[in-house]
């Protein structure tokens, strides 16, 4: 029982400390060099066929969720969708709802598991963004940019999960209503801040890049009305201040804080930018 006790404190000082270096590794704002250019790959597939789902239900969703892509986007952003969802692997897992997740997708496998049905929606638009880059090993999912590695693991290279995260909200909502609404505060937060720099970017330009999960796209968008290191500073200090959402005591951290502060003042300062140009050219008045 004395060793028990000892390898559980032993095990919760190994989590402590590196759940400190992850906070301290992410309070860094990452340099814009770590953005990888758009990956523009070609489309294997002129049908849209999910050949590794069994599930009827499932493949109703997909097809629903296929109608409605074709109907609001141009072909040209759809590559990834056509070329995913052809050897997707789609199944049902009980897993995932002991987990308190409706659903997840592995871009490293092309692979979903849900367990509500109804969060396929969110996880298909998942799928229909990512594309994994061979020359930088990068998964662009979204806006979000991932490396799977164990250096990873420990707080490297993972930029733009927030924004990914809540603008796939706000497409799943957009398209299917409440059949896909953003569910807790976290995701809700997110669901915000990806609806404010819609505003600033323009739905007509920020779901198509979105689609290409072209993050240094939305980078460059931004930076339109900043600078490109204003512009990643507001992406990492989303990333940041969302991971440590639902830690209510860290909130009375200054360093949490300010990172709030610098997510809010770049959306007034870009908005009220954008406004300025938008006054100088005769488009408002």
């Amino acid at each position: 029982m004395e060793q028990m006790l000892k390898d559980m404190v032993a095990m919760g000082l190994a989590l402590k400390a590196l759940t400190t270096y992850q906070f301290y590794a992410n309070l860094k704002t990452k340099d814009i060099s770590f953005v990888g250019d758009n990956v523009e790959p070609e489309r294997l597939y002129t049908g849209i066929e999910a050949t590794r789902v069994r599930s009827k239900k499932a493949k109703e969703i997909i097809l629903e969720f296929s109608v409605e892509l074709l109907k609001n986007y141009p072909i040209e952003s759809l590559t990834n969708y056509y070329n995913n969802i052809h050897d997707a692997k789609i199944r049902n897992s009980f897993l995932v709802g002991l987990l308190g997740m409706g659903g997840t997708y592995n871009c490293l496998f092309n692979s979903v598991k849900y367990f509500h049905p109804n969060t396929l929606y969110h996880e298909l638009f998942h799928l229909a963004s990512a594309v994994f880059d061979p020359e930088t090993g990068l998964f662009h999912t979204g806006f979000s940019q991932n490396r799977f590695t164990i250096a990873n693991a420990l707080g490297g290279v993972n930029i733009g999960d927030s924004i990914n995260e809540g603008y796939t909200c706000v497409l799943a909502h957009r398209h299917f209503g409440d059949k896909s609404k953003p569910d807790g505060a976290q995701r809700k937060f997110e669901f915000h801040m990806a609806t404010e720099v819609e505003k600033i970017v323009g739905k007509e330009i920020m779901a198509p890049l979105y689609l290409e999960g072209n993050l240094r796209g939305l980078i460059d968008e931004l930076a339109k009305y900043s600078s490109e290191e204003e512009a990643m500073n507001f992406i990492c200090s989303l990333d940041f201040v969302s991971s440590h959402y639902c830690d209510i005591f860290l909130f009375k951290n200054s360093k949490v804080q300010k990172k709030l502060y610098n997510v809010y003042s770049f959306l007034v300062n870009a908005y009220e930018e954008k406004l300025y140009q938008q006054l100088c050219r005769g488009e408002i008045d």
